[in-house]
C-alpha cells in the first residue's frame, strides 16, 4: 500500500482542523528536545513555500543542517520531510508513520508529528517550520519561533480565516513571539502600518523589508520571497540587513518543485507554475509579462486546471489571463482526477466562461497524445493539479528531461 492510499485509510482527506489545545498531548514532549535548535516559522497567503526552500538552501552552503516541514505535497507524501535539503526516504517515512499508527489528530497534524518524529532522529541545528493555513493556530505554531517571518497578505480560505485583510494579517501574526525578530514583505502599506502596532502593542521586534528599501513595488512575488529568505538568513547568522550580500541570490537555484520548474518531453519544452488563488494568478502574470518584455518570447498553451475555490475566484484568476493575451496562444482548461479538483461539470458550464477564448478538455491525458507536437506549454494552476500531471508524465514510455 502507498504512504498516500495508508493516510487515506487511517486519517481520511486532508481537510482543514486547527486549533492548539489538542495537540499538547502528542508535541508537549518535543518542546525539551527543540529548545535546542533554532525554530524558524514562515507564514504567508502566498511564497511562503519558495521562501522555505530558498532559506534551506542557503543554510545548507553554510553548513547548518537543516530540516524543513512544508505542505502541502506535490508528487510524494515524503516531499513534506526535508532533511540536508534532502526527502526522508520513503521506508523510514513508512516505519515511523506505521509506529505512530491512528491517532485522534487531523491528516495534516499527524505528518506533522511524523516530522517532528524524525527530527528526534536526525537532530537537525535549524528545523524550518512552513505554515500550513493561517498561523496562530496551526500546528506549527505550538512551537515557539526564534525567527518568524510573514511574506504576503491577501483572501484565501476566507471561510476558515475571514475576508477581512486585517483580520487574516491577524492569524498570520500569531506565529511571531515577544523579543523574537519578525521579518515581513507585505506590500501593501496598510497592512505595514497594522503590522507596526501589533508589534509595539506585543514588544516583538520587527524589520520590513520595504520600509528599510531592501524591497520596492517593482520587485516580483520570487525576488520578494528569496529576499525574505535572505533577511532570514542573515538575522540566523546575526548580521544586520544592510550588509546582505546580493551575490547570495546568484547562488540559489532559480526554480524549485512546481515553482517555475522546466521539463522537457519529445518536442514540448513545459513549465509548471503553482498558482492556487488570484492573488498568486496576478503575481505569476505579472512576473511573466516582465520576462516578455525581455526575451519576446511567449508560451504556445497555457494548460490550466484549479482545486477546490470560490468560483468567482476562478472565473477571475481566467479573466485574469484574457487580459494578457499576448502571453499565449491557446488557453485549455482542463481536469483531474483528485479529492480536491474542481467539479469539472460546474466550471465547464459557467456562464460567466462562455465568452472567454478557450479549449476544454475533460481529462488533462487527452491533451499529451500528440507529445511530438512542437511547443511551448506552461502548466499554470492548483498544486494538486501539477502534481496530479508530473506523476502521470513520469509514467509515460518517453523521453523526459527535467
Amino acid at each position: 500500500m502507498s504512504l498516500e492510499n495508508w493516510m487515506l485509510e487511517h486519517y481520511g482527506n486532508e481537510n482543514a482542523h486547527l486549533g492548539l489545545e489538542r495537540l499538547y498531548l502528542y508535541f508537549e514532549k518535543f518542546k525539551k528536545s527543540f529548545s535546542s535548535k533554532k525554530i524558524i516559522t514562515v507564514a504567508g497567503t502566498n511564497g511562503k513555500g519558495e521562501t522555505c526552500l530558498v532559506l534551506e538552501n542557503l543554510l545548507k552552503n553554510y553548513g547548518v543542517k537543516t530540516a524543513l516541514w512544508t505542505s502541502p505535497h506535490i508528487e510524494r507524501l515524503s516531499e513534506r520531510f526535508r532533511f540536508n535539503s534532502k526527502e526522508v526516504s520513503e521506508e523510514k517515512l513508512s516505519s515511523t508513520m506505521q509506529r505512530l499508527g491512528k491517532l485522534p489528530l487531523s491528516y495534516y497534524e499527524f505528518l506533522f508529528l511524523v516530522f517532528c518524529e524524525l527530527c528526534e532522529q536526525n537532530q537537525p541545528d535549524v528545523i524550518i517550520l512552513e505554515v500550513g493555513l493561517g498561523g496562530r493556530l496551526d500546528a506549527v505554531n505550538f512551537f515557539d519561533a526564534d525567527i518568524s517571518a510573514v511574506t504576503s497578505i491577501s483572501r484565501d480560505h476566507q471561510a476558515i480565516l475571514g475576508n477581512r485583510f486585517s483580520k487574516i494579517l491577524f492569524e498570520k501574526l500569531g506565529i511571531s513571539r515577544a523579543h523574537k525578530k519578525l521579518i515581513t514583505s507585505l506590500g501593501l502599506k496598510y497592512l505595514r502600518s497594522l503590522t507596526v502596532q501589533y508589534c509595539q502593542e506585543r514588544k516583538i521586534p520587527q524589520e520590513d523589508l520595504f520600509e528599510i528599501g531592501l524591497l520596492s513595488k517593482e520587485d516580483s512575488f520570487s525576488t520578494c520571497n528569496r529576499m525574505t529568505a535572505l533577511a532570514i538568513f542573515q538575522t540566523y547568522l546575526s548580521k544586520p540587513l544592510n550588509s546582505i550580500d546580493p551575490y547570495l541570490l546568484k547562488s540559489i537555484p532559480q526554480s524549485f518543485n512546481a515553482r517555475r520548474e522546466k521539463w522537457s518531453l519529445g518536442a514540448k519544452q513545459i513549465e509548471f507554475i503553482g498558482a492556487h488563488n488570484l492573488d498568486g494568478f496576478r503575481k505569476v502574470l505579472e512576473l511573466l509579462s516582465k520576462n516578455y518584455q525581455v526575451d519576446r518570447k511567449k508560451y504556445d498553451t497555457i494548460l490550466l486546471s484549479f482545486s477546490k475555490r470560490p468560483m468567482d475566484d476562478v472565473v477571475a484568476c481566467i479573466k485574469c489571463l484574457e487580459t494578457k493575451p499576448w502571453l499565449y496562444s491557446t488557453l485549455v482548461l482542463t481536469s483531474f482526477d483528485h479529492p480536491k479538483a474542481f467539479e469539472w461539470n460546474e466550471l465547464k458550464e459557467h456562464p460567466s466562461l462562455g465568452n472567454v477564448r478557450m479549449d476544454k478538455i475533460q481529462d488533462f491525458k487527452n491533451y499529451f497524445k500528440d507529445h511530438e507536437r512542437s511547443e511551448r506549454l506552461l502548466v499554470l494552476g492548483s498544486y494538486y493539479f501539477i502534481g496530479e500531471l508530473k506523476s502521470f508524465l513520469r509514467g509515460q514510455r518517453r523521453s523526459i528531461q527535467i
